[in-house]
């Protein structure tokens, strides 16, 4: 799936001269980490929470005065920012976006399109997808099972899944199980769930868990 399927669009940004002060008062507000820098729909860079803890002085600190609290929220989120953020593009592969986040250890991502920022992607949307994507309709089954690592094998199970006449709704595969047997989740909804089950067992795959979605 593609990141402008699971972005944020309507993106709270603030330019370059605005103060730490105001850019901690709209997180708080707003009860999210990540505010993008710009100047008109140029990105020019995002500032977190993080960052702005790090700037501003401890409140609990005895030795600075209410005055220099005042002065320190005065600073422009341009000296804290980080410039030349991490951006990916609306078709940018969730799962790009997934090992992004964790090479630059970030929590957000602005999304650009020829040089415009159009929106913002960011952990919680990630375990939205994820989320979608697993846990399916009330009628699905899950089915999660050890397959051979040949190609061969990944595709006798979708033969099956034809030959039952059941839809299939999502397929995960975790290629590093073992070093001959990879996980394979696939999540279907058909009447002959149960006589898919028995011809999957019959290929000579190992049947790890079947789980009737149920709702919440």
């Amino acid at each position: 799936m593609f990141t402008k399927l699971w972005m944020q669009l309507d993106v709270i940004q603030v330019g370059a001269d605005t103060t730490i002060g105001e850019a901690k008062e709209i997180l708080t507000h707003r009860k999210f980490r990540h505010l993008p820098v710009t100047d008109g729909d140029t990105l020019l860079g995002i500032i977190t929470s993080t960052d702005l803890s790090k700037a501003m002085p401890s409140p609990v600190d005895s030795e600075i005065s209410p005055e220099d609290h005042i002065i320190a929220g005065q600073v422009k989120v341009s000296a804290f920012m980080s410039s030349n953020p991490v951006t990916v593009s609306p078709m940018t592969p969730l799962e790009e976006v997934a090992n992004l986040l964790q090479k630059y250890k970030i929590g957000a991502i602005p999304v650009v399109e020829e040089g415009s920022l159009i929106g913002i992607i960011t952990e919680t949307d990630l375990f939205r997808a994820f989320r979608a994507i697993m846990d399916g309709a009330v009628d699905d089954v899950r089915i999660e099972m050890l397959i051979d690592k040949k190609q061969s094998a990944f595709y006798k199970v979708i033969d099956c899944c034809k030959q039952y006449e059941v839809t299939i709704n999502s397929i995960s595969l975790y290629g590093d199980y073992s070093s001959e047997q990879q996980l394979m989740t696939i999540r279907i909804n058909g009447k002959q769930s149960a006589e898919l089950v028995d011809a999957i067992w019959d290929l000579g795959v190992t049947i790890n868990q079947i789980t009737q979605l149920a709702a919440e």
